[in-house]
């Protein structure tokens, strides 16, 4: 799984930029 720092940092919030993270 290829995620940001910003999803790893926001696991429990998943951000709009995270879901679109590929």
């Amino acid at each position: 799984e290829r995620a940001p720092s910003n999803c790893n940092r926001l696991r429990a919030r998943p951000v709009p930029r995270c879901l679109r993270a590929d």
